[in-house]
């Protein structure tokens, strides 16, 4: 997996993670966003 710098909230992929909030844009993307150390260490 490549690293990617992010510079600001007008990155592409900001703008797409952020849009992950919303239950149409999950629906549509077929993705969604798991926050939290917690949560990422039990998936791991």
């Amino acid at each position: 997996m490549s690293r990617r710098q992010i510079t600001g909230y007008s990155n592409p992929t900001i703008k797409a993670v952020r849009a992950l909030r919303e239950k149409k844009h999950r629906k549509r993307e077929v993705r969604f966003l798991a926050e939290g150390l917690r949560l990422l260490t039990d998936a791991r």
